[in-house]
């Protein structure tokens, strides 16, 4: 208005005007959903973790025409530590709080009116909330921001203690959150090969390790799927877990094992699930072999609730991987012609009935050839 204002006082700028406007009129309009979808000018931002280290920042608006809260999962570095990939896993945090709360959905009462007369969808809406960074309308968000949600069953919830649902949601949020930075710190560890196995309750084997990790690397989800084993399941789409997955190899002599990881963003509800592949006198894998077979087993069996505070879960699995690798190797390889491994790993219990039997046969074997001559 005040250029129109100077525009009818000086004629002069008439022609300066009209070329300004040609200008402008080539440009492609403002998306509506700009206006129907403006979150309010103040936001809410909670910061979890410790100064001088990585944090986790929520931030929170509210978007008056929908009448419903978003909350965006942010990493605040104050170091230059390297954390590529992490944003994988800290989008799918919140995901994963309470069950069938993935936020795919924005359960309010009357949102689809609200919408209708706005002309827009409820996937439209979702869409752009996402495109622009806005987050997710979580159900449990809503309840700690005093805002009424309705589910698919029609049932009816509005919460009205916030200090007990505030206090139980950033709990939530903390478990999770140190669970994800002890993973995070894990996988750049194995990464770099900066780790240590004997700082484990798990380690209770007198016996050090003899095969080695040379390598830790990512893949892609259709690499792990290649494999073939037992153990594999895949999660429903309903559940809208995602997987980071890694390869690892392990080396022993001429003996190399291929250690296929799988890691669910809904962890630590879900462990890190392992697929072993050895190659020594051929591949030999869980289908083909009843010792592989067990060794994974071994290695996927393994619950938090068996280590100490702190726990290293990743650490703990690959000390049980390469303990069961050596022993393997060991049994294996005194059947051979050619001896190429002695043997130094005492037997434990998941593999002694197993290894003895085996071994009992071929002193058996021997003595009745020995007989014979």
């Amino acid at each position: 208005m005040q250029e129109l204002t100077n525009l009818k006082q000086n004629p002069k700028a008439r022609r300066d005007y009209s070329e300004r406007d040609i200008e402008l009129s080539g440009k492609p309009e403002e998306n509506p959903l700009n206006k129907e979808l403006s979150p309010h000018p103040l936001h809410i931002r909670i910061t979890l973790g410790s100064a001088g280290s990585i944090q986790l920042v929520l931030i929170i608006r509210y978007f008056e025409q929908i009448k419903c809260a978003t909350a965006w999962p942010q990493l605040s570095i104050s170091n230059n530590t390297n954390h590529q990939g992490d944003t994988n896993f800290v989008q799918h945090l919140l995901r994963h709080l309470f069950a069938n709360d993935l936020g795919n959905e924005i359960l309010i009462p009357g949102i689809q009116y609200d919408l209708q007369n706005k002309d827009l969808t409820p996937e439209e809406c979702i869409q752009y909330l996402e495109s622009k960074d806005f987050g997710k309308a979580y159900c449990w968000l809503q309840s700690i921001c005093s805002i009424p949600t309705v589910h698919s069953s029609m049932l009816y919830k509005h919460e009205l203690n916030l200090n007990k649902s505030m206090r139980e949601t950033i709990a939530r949020i903390t478990r999770r959150w140190n669970s994800w930075l002890n993973l995070s710190q894990q996988i750049r560890g194995l990464t770099n090969k900066d780790i240590d196995l004997y700082a484990l309750k798990e380690n209770v084997y007198p016996a050090a390790l003899s095969c080695s990790l040379v390598q830790w690397t990512a893949i892609t989800l259709e690499e792990f799927l290649a494999q073939n084993s037992d153990v594999l399941n895949i999660s429903p789409d309903d559940k809208g877990i995602t997987y980071n997955s890694y390869r690892a190899v392990i080396v022993r002599g001429s003996a190399k094992m291929e250690c296929f990881i799988r890691i669910p963003s809904n962890y630590p509800l879900e462990m890190p699930l392992w697929i072993l592949s050895v190659h020594w006198n051929g591949r030999r894998t869980s289908q083909n072999n009843a010792a592989i077979k067990m060794m994974e087993y071994w290695t996927n069996s393994l619950q938090p609730q068996q280590l100490e505070a702190n726990y290293r879960i990743l650490y703990a699995q690959l000390f049980r991987t390469i303990y069961s690798f050596d022993i393997f190797l060991e049994t294996e390889g005194s059947m051979q012609t050619t001896i190429e491994y002695t043997k130094e790993k005492p037997y434990i219990s998941a593999f002694a009935k197993r290894c003895r039997l085996r071994l009992h046969k071929k002193g058996f074997r021997t003595r009745i050839q020995t007989i014979r001559t």
